[in-house]
């Protein structure tokens, strides 16, 4: 069995708030078996693309002859989309260990690179390190499988630095597995920089970067150790996405998963935590444990299309950051009851610990899917009501109800389009009311089952017929910490930015297509609203007290 590399990887972090990194290793195997290829997997834990060309992998190795680096250069378009893997190997397709011999073939050829094709833009070069001096590169051509081999020693060493425009790198973080947590010496003895010529690690460098392997120190948040376990390591992986620490050596059919989610459970978090998802209604709280940093930027993702896997397609629906270390406590809306994930982001950039939920609510006879309420975009002076149910169980139909005078007065009745009904299928309404009203009107819809029982969708508002701005924000000022939104024009996704007195995001809701947003959790002080139209670009600025 051959020996396994001391790795360190040098990139440029993409930034994304604050001094968090979002490229993170997620899985390698250094040491394949026969017939199988070695593989290192990144994870992208931002919701954004990074792009690689600044981004180089150098291996360190010893032959018992010669000693010094691998350096391995990502194709100048390279990129890894927000949620998702980018893969280098030996080959491709990927052989690896698994239940049924499989071999993975990447169908975007955008996420991987076999540094043996030259064609795919990738490439390797080797340096030689001798009396303290260095000569190269050397160009590595053919099926090169050794890109991980050293010839004493069996851990593997993974560093990722920043490589800056000017040539200066600086640490981002770290992984060894079956030693302290310290450098090895095999790294820290080349004390000599490796110079790079300007232009050779990315486009936009135009001075000599120097590559440098002494200096560096360890620390508990953004270094971490593999826990020595029984038998032979093939590789490493995270337990799941983009996890901060939680590595496992693999070495058992099924545990390697290039391209695909990482689930070998057990992970551990600096957090405690609870969190509940009750109807429309994600509540959590945070105790922090001592070896918590801050900030922690709390996420929600809505968890499509495959439920129970964190991947590309999640979307983001909110975040709240939590800039100290008192105990928290928060909520989100939910309009969907749809399945969601729940991230705890570390002020590294990796996630604390990752939370599935699903809605509990009441079983009803009548499923909301959707409620809408807006101005008639064609008619101004009538209101639009829309909504959609997913299954229908005895209902004779609907009350189209509108708060008159502080009460809830019945306007109109809509039968249920259901058989009998009762339906599975997805049933769709509507309503015009007439309105001329200049302030705020409220309107649910009222369910009716055969036998009289009710239930009730959620609460729309809508402006008055008058109102020039784009958005309508109430109550302003407001004295609970809680403020409502009112979108104007219909159609379009939309996000929002809430930011307090110094500019610093404090609340963040994306891809929104409802035309009611409820903010809550909001502490004393003056805020900015900022409202940004994906389809239009149009942008919208309000402010706001909280007293």
């Amino acid at each position: 069995m051959k020996k396994i590399l001391s790795t360190i990887v040098l990139s440029l972090a993409v930034l994304f708030g604050n001094s968090q990194r979002f490229l993170w290793f997620n899985e390698l195997v250094p040491d394949p078996g026969s017939n199988e290829d070695e593989y290192v997997e990144f994870f992208n834990t931002s919701p954004l693309t990074i792009f690689l060309d600044c981004y180089v992998v150098v291996s360190y190795f010893d032959n018992g002859t010669d000693k010094g680096v691998y350096v391995y250069n990502f194709p100048t378009n390279a990129a890894i989309k927000g949620l998702s893997y980018y893969l280098i190997s030996s080959n491709n397709p990927v052989r690896y260990k698994s239940n049924t011999n499989q071999s993975f073939t990447p169908t975007d050829l955008n996420s991987f690179s076999n540094w043996n094709d030259i064609g795919s833009g990738g490439y390797i070069s080797k340096y030689t390190y001798s009396n303290n001096q260095w000569s190269g590169p050397t160009n590595i051509n053919g099926n090169f499988r050794d890109f991980m081999n050293i010839q004493n020693g069996n851990d593997a060493s993974l560093l990722l630095y920043k490589i800056n425009s000017n040539g200066t790198t600086s640490i981002v973080n770290g992984f060894f597995a079956n030693s302290s947590l310290s450098v090895p010496t095999k790294i820290t003895s080349l004390t000599t920089p490796l110079p790079i010529p300007p232009g050779s690690i990315c486009a936009n460098t135009y001075t000599t970067v120097n590559l440098n392997f002494t200096g560096i120190t360890t620390n508990n948040v953004d270094v971490f150790q593999v826990q020595s376990a029984a038998g032979n390591s093939q590789g490493y992986a995270k337990l799941s996405n983009g996890l901060c620490g939680n590595w496992k050596k693999t070495q058992s059919k099924g545990e390697f998963t290039p391209g695909e989610s990482n689930t070998l459970g057990g992970a551990t978090s600096s957090l405690t935590t609870t969190q509940s998802y009750i109807c429309n209604t994600v509540s959590f709280s945070i105790t922090p444990g001592s070896s918590t940093t801050y900030p922690i930027n709390v996420q929600l993702f809505n968890d499509n299309p495959t439920t129970n896997v964190f991947a590309e397609n999640d979307v983001l629906n909110a975040s709240y950051p939590v800039n100290s270390a008192a105990s928290t406590s928060s909520t989100f809306n939910v309009p969907s009851k749809q399945p969601v994930f729940l991230i705890y982001q570390s002020s590294s950039g990796c996630f604390d610990k990752i939370v599935s939920l699903t809605s509990e609510c009441s079983v009803l006879p009548v499923h909301f899917s959707s409620f809408t309420a807006a101005r008639n975009p064609q008619k101004k002076e009538q209101v639009l009501l829309k909504w959609q149910t997913a299954s229908e169980q005895n209902n004779r139909g609907f009350n189209v109800q509108r708060k008159i005078d502080g009460q809830w007065k019945n306007i109109a009745f809509v039968f249920s389009q259901a058989e009998n009904g009762n339906s599975n299928s997805t049933l769709t309404y509507e309503y015009k009311d007439p309105n001329v009203s200049n302030t705020v009107t409220q309107y649910q819809i009222q369910q009716v089952d055969f036998d009289g029982k009710t239930s009730y969708s959620d609460i729309k508002s809508v402006i008055g017929q008058e109102q020039k701005s784009s958005v309508l924000i109430y109550p302003n000022p407001a004295v609970d910490g809680k403020i409502k939104l009112l979108f104007i024009e219909q159609g379009g996704l939309k996000d929002v930015i809430v930011s307090d007195v110094n500019g610093r995001p404090v609340k963040q809701f994306h891809q929104l297509a409802d035309m009611n947003l409820t903010i809550e959790g909001l502490k004393s002080g003056f805020y900015t609203i900022k409202i940004i139209d994906r389809t239009t670009a149009k942008t919208t600025v309000e402010k706001v007290i909280i007293k």
